[in-house]
């Protein structure tokens, strides 16, 4: 008859195997029923050296959480170790999504605004000779002089430093003198002079990209282009703690996260002590028709593919023409509905910035190394001779 001990019931074989050989049933692997009997060296000889205890299960181990925050990245035309919001309208300058500093979740957008001319650091001269030399052309003019070319150096600030160096000049007007308009092709000659030019000239103004973590949430940003009344609950709630609005603002669905976009230091930091950190809006390429318009359009299309098929209206020609075209706008509508939004940031504080990597300094020229490594083809290119 079963045995009731201080573990429970056990039959009477079950405990007479248990005072046979006790160690035997504090090993993990063995009858379910015995494994918890000796949980602490109970048995057969104490908890002295020989005895084996049962094996505990480990303590359990949270989860590590996933680091907050959101992969961006920022081109500038500038060198610099830190963000600073005190440097807003250094760079390309245009705040027109709010007044802070941006940065986009693909890296192509950031590299655009990288290479955009800024005054403040100057055109490639490279570049700058070519504009010379349309400039001399399109006025209908034929054979430049070296003192010319020293002349209209003047009117570009990347060149007039040089106007009076006598080896650039000749260069410049051998160039220009070299190349035909009508054809845009370059004489022998005119390459020589194109691949002097390359080592002489300082190297292309360098900038810079980095790629950065934002330590916010994206849904406690302010969407620009989602109606208020479709904001997060963060953003909703956010916004309910800023004396500036009122609350009857989020039961529009005509307003958008743009009609109260901060275009000033004071409203940007308003919104902050309110809990947004910063503005998000889609990027230009991802300015698209919404993905349930885009799956209406895309059903749409399927059945005008399938009504072609099945009418005796038209020719055969005429059918596979069309339902031709359908299917092309079809492809059109499922790529762009396969292809994921992305969005470009506006934060208002710049110690939610980390720089996780400073690369890409641009100028293909930038040093002797690879002015002897660019092809011709490249050098053709930076002065404006191939398409």
């Amino acid at each position: 008859m079963p045995i009731r001990t201080l573990w429970g019931l056990l039959n009477e074989d079950d405990l007479a195997a248990l005072q046979n050989n006790p160690q035997a049933f504090s090993q993990p692997g063995q009858d379910p029923r015995i494994q918890t009997l000796n949980p602490a060296g109970l048995l057969g000889g104490g908890t002295g050296p020989g005895t084996q205890r049962a094996a505990m299960p480990p303590e359990p181990v949270a989860p590590t959480p996933a680091p907050v925050g959101i992969r961006a990245y920022h081109g500038s035309p500038h060198s610099f170790e830190q963000f600073d919001i005190g440097k807003i309208g250094t760079g390309e300058g245009n705040q027109m999504y709010g007044r802070g500093l941006y940065f986009a979740q693909k890296e192509g957008v950031a590299r655009t605004y990288r290479d955009m001319p800024h005054p403040a650091v100057g055109n490639d001269p490279r570049d700058d000779i070519t504009a010379l030399r349309q400039n001399w052309q399109m006025a209908g003019q034929k054979e430049m002089t070296p003192e010319i070319a020293g002349n209209l150096m003047q009117d570009f600030p990347s060149l007039a430093p040089h106007a009076q160096d006598k080896n650039i000049t000749k260069n410049i007007a051998r160039y220009v003198n070299g190349h035909d308009l009508a054809t845009n092709t370059v004489s022998t000659d005119g390459m020589y002079a194109l691949r002097a030019l390359d080592k002489q000239l300082p190297p292309a103004p360098k900038g810079s990209m980095y790629e950065v973590n934002i330590a916010a949430d994206p849904a406690h940003f302010l969407d620009w282009d989602k109606p208020l009344s479709q904001q997060s609950p963060q953003v909703k709630e956010a916004i309910g703690r800023v004396k500036s609005l009122s609350p009857e603002y989020f039961q529009s669905a005509r307003l958008a996260g743009s009609s109260v976009t901060p275009t000033t230091a004071a409203g940007a930091e308003e919104l902050r002590q309110a809990g947004i950190p910063g503005i998000k809006y889609l990027d230009r390429a991802s300015r698209r028709s919404s993905n349930e318009e885009l799956d209406r359009l895309i059903a749409e299309k399927q059945k005008d593919i399938v009504d072609w098929q099945t009418t005796t209206s038209h020719s055969e020609e005429l059918k596979q023409g069309r339902i031709a075209l359908l299917r092309r706008d079809l492809d059109a509508l499922q790529q762009a509905r396969a292809t994921p939004q992305t969005s470009n940031y506006v934060v208002f504080d710049d110690k939610l910035i980390s720089i996780l990597r400073k690369y890409g300094l641009a100028g293909l020229l930038g040093s002797t190394a690879a002015i002897a490594a660019a092809s011709d083809d490249e050098r053709k290119r930076r002065m404006g001779l191939l398409q």
